[in-house]
C-alpha cells in the first residue's frame, strides 16, 4: 500500500501508525513529561571560570518542587483519521537534584506491547531566565531540548521545541502543562498544514499517594544499543572521582554513577561530591547520533553549567572521546575548550584544555577509579 504523508510531518501506513523515526520524534516531543555529567567526567568546563549556579527564583523553585514525587499517568495519542486515540498508562517518578536546581524524571509504560522508558531533566536557566528541559526515550536515538516560561497565576508551564518536519521545514511545537491541585494536565500541540495547531497528545497525571509503593523496574539491565555506545560500556557503574580545577584553584572529590537508559540508547550520569567548601552535583546524558555520525551529551550542574547539546568525536587511533565546549569564561567572553576522555582498565581520565591546534593550556583534570 502506498504510504500517505501527513502535512504535520508524520506518515500513515494503512490504518496504523508506521513505527518510524517520525513517531519516535513525536513521542519524544509529546512525552517531554513536565518533569525531561557526562559519561566520563563531571563537567570540568563548569569550573573553568564559572562562579557557580545563580540562585533559583522563588517562583521557579516552587514549580520544580511541584514536579517532584511519583505520578500515575494516562496518555491519549492521536490516531489515524476516523480511529480513536491510543490510550497508554504509565508511572512517572521525579526526583529533585542539585539543591533544587533541577528535577529528573523517569517514565515507564508500554507501547505496542514493548517496554517504554523515558528520561527527563527540567532545570532553571538563570542567564536566559527560562526553563530548559531535556527528554530522551527508547523510541529514538536523539534527545530533545526545549525551553519556555512558567506563569504562576495560571499555574501553566509553556515550552517550545524547534525542529523540522518531513519536508525539512522549520517548525515549532508547543507543549503546555497546567497544574490543578494534586494533578496536572499536559497537552502537546503540533503544527497543522497552516499556522493552526492541533492537540496531538494529552496526558493526565494524578499524584500517587506516598504510602502507595512504586513498582521497581523490571527486566534485565539494557546493553548498549550499537557499537558506538558499546565503546562506553566500561563507564557504566560507580566511580570515585577527583578533579583538579586549575582555573579556580579548587579540588572536587565525589562519586559518579553511570547507568544505561531507554533500551541502552543513552548513558545517564549522576555526580555527588564537594568542590572546595561547597557541595557539588551534576546530572547528564550521552548519546550517539547516527544521522550526524557524532556523540552528543548534555548536563547540568551546581557550578553553573546550563543544559546545552555538546558534540563529541571518537578517535579510533587513541581510543579517546573528545567533546568541544563553548562556554562563558566568567569575564564576559567565551571559552573554547576540548575535553578529552580516556580509559585504562578500571581507571579513566578527563582532561579539559583550551582549544588550540597545537594543544592549549590545561584547565582541569579529572581522575576516576572504578568502585563497582
Amino acid at each position: 500500500m502506498r504510504e500517505r504523508r501527513w502535512s504535520g510531518g508524520g506518515r500513515w501506513n494503512g490504518s496504523r501508525w508506521n513505527v518510524s523515526r517520525w513517531r519516535g520524534a513525536l513521542l519524544a516531543a509529546l512525552l517531554l513529561l513536565s518533569a525531561g555529567g557526562d559519561v566520563a567526567a563531571p563537567p570540568a568546563a563548569a569550573g573553568a571560570g564559572s562562579p557557580g549556579a545563580a540562585p533559583v527564583p522563588a517562583a521557579a523553585a516552587d514549580l520544580l518542587r511541584r514536579f517532584a514525587g511519583a505520578w500515575d499517568a494516562t496518555m491519549q495519542v492521536i490516531g489515524p483519521p476516523g480511529e480513536p486515540p491510543q490510550v497508554l498508562n504509565g508511572i512517572e517518578v521525579n526526583a529533585s537534584g542539585g539543591d533544587g536546581l533541577w528535577v529528573t524524571g523517569d517514565f515507564r509504560s508500554q507501547i505496542d506491547g514493548r517496554p517504554f522508558q523515558g528520561h527527563s531533566i527540567l532545570t532553571w536557566d538563570a542567564p536566559a531566565a527560562k526553563f530548559r528541559r531535556l527528554w530522551a526515550d527508547s523510541t529514538s536515538t536523539a534527545f530533545w531540548i526545549s525551553e519556555g516560561d512558567w506563569d504562576p497565576k495560571s499555574a501553566t508551564l509553556t515550552m517550545w521545541i524547534e525542529t523540522r518536519n518531513s519536508r525539512g521545514e522549520p517548525v515549532r511545537w508547543r507543549e503546555e502543562t497546567i497544574f490543578q491541585g494534586e494533578g496536572r494536565t499536559f497537552t502537546m500541540f503540533i503544527p497543522g498544514p497552516t499556522t493552526v495547531e492541533a492537540a496531538a497528545m494529552t496526558i493526565t497525571y494524578k499524584r500517587r499517594p506516598a504510602a502507595q509503593k512504586v513498582p521497581p523496574p523490571g527486566g534485565p539491565v539494557p546493553a548498549p544499543a550499537g557499537p558506538e555506545l558499546a565503546r562506553l560500556q566500561s563507564s557504566a557503574g560507580v566511580w570515585s572521582v577527583r578533579r583538579d580545577d586549575r582555573v579556580r584553584g579548587e579540588e572536587m572529590k565525589g562519586t559518579e554513577t553511570n547507568t544505561w537508559c531507554c533500551d541502552g540508547r543513552f548513558l545517564l550520569s549522576d555526580v555527588a561530591g564537594r568542590s572546595g567548601k561547597r557541595t557539588y552535583a551534576a546530572h547528564g546524558i550521552v548519546a550517539w547520533d547516527p544521522e550526524h555520525r557524532r556523540y552528543e551529551r548534555a548536563f547540568v550542574d551546581t557550578a553553573g553549567t546550563g543544559l546545552e547539546r555538546v558534540p563529541g568525536a571518537w578517535d579510533e587511533a587513541t581510543g579517546t572521546l573528545t567533546f568541544h565546549l563553548d562556554r562563558p569564561d566568567g569575564r564576559g567572553g567565551t571559552l573554547h575548550a576540548d575535553e578529552v576522555l580516556a580509559w585504562n582498565g578500571d581507571e579513566r581520565t578527563a582532561t579539559l584544555s583550551e582549544a588550540s591546534a597545537g594543544g592549549g593550556k590545561v584547565l582541569a583534570t579529572s581522575r576516576y577509579r572504578k568502585e563497582r
